[in-house]
């Protein structure tokens, strides 16, 4: 609605089918009444704007939704623990998660950061590397990644947390390969492992971790 008071335009942004009494949001522009279609057009701008605005919001609200929404239960189905830098890993078959050292037995202990305390990596993921690199199959050790879990898409669980086994850990981040990888898996190694080298996390609450156990979104 548009009213004219003076030299002052007053639009009043009203919602449809309410009453103009009960709302009182007014945008005052004082302008000389030759320019008031350029200023009207001005307001028209903003409240496409504020549209468009509100469509993203609610966009937004979709997508939130939707990542929470995770009813896959993944499974482990490897552990494996390095015992110092660059040696090999000893696959166990059950580990314990506390939050002030990662995994015990572990060589990393969260020395330098919580954000990389447990390393995981998706045995479908490993699946397609073994494929691209013409193997029947990828040592999961060779990958240097503590859990290796199916099931469920790691990725997804960035910035989430999750259970696993009577452990919770958070997803901080993806874990890209290193130049490891082509010493490792052989020659073309390192590419065939990016975009499949998993994620870090840090332990939330510790618990004990065994192979079988369930890894599912963890939701307060």
């Amino acid at each position: 609605m548009l009213m004219v008071k003076s030299k002052t335009w007053m639009v009043r942004l009203l919602p449809p089918g309410s009453h103009a009494k009960k709302h009182n949001r007014i945008i005052r522009i004082r302008a000389p009444k030759s320019e008031m279609t350029v200023y009207f057009d001005c307001i028209l701008n903003l409240l496409e704007r504020a549209k468009k605005c509100k469509v993203r919001s609610m966009e937004k609200g979709v997508i939130k939704a939707l990542i929470s929404n995770m009813p896959q239960i993944g499974s482990v189905r490897w552990i494996g623990l390095r015992p110092e830098r660059k040696a090999p890993l000893n696959p166990v078959d059950q580990a314990s998660a506390n939050t002030e050292n990662g995994l015990s037995g572990d060589h990393f202990n969260g020395t330098y950061s919580d954000k990389r305390q447990v390393t995981l990596i998706q045995k479908e993921h490993l699946d397609a590397v073994a494929s691209m690199l013409q193997k029947d199959e990828i040592d999961p050790g060779l990958t240097r990644r503590n859990i290796v879990v199916s099931g469920i898409n790691l990725l997804a669980l960035k910035d989430q947390k999750f259970q696993i086994g009577d452990a919770i850990l958070e997803g901080t981040g993806y874990c890209h390969p290193c130049s490891q990888m082509e010493t490792n898996l052989g020659e073309g190694g390192y590419n065939a492992m990016r975009g499949h080298g998993g994620i870090t996390a840090r332990v939330v609450q510790a618990g004990e971790i065994k192979i079988g156990d369930g890894v599912s979104l963890w939701v307060e």
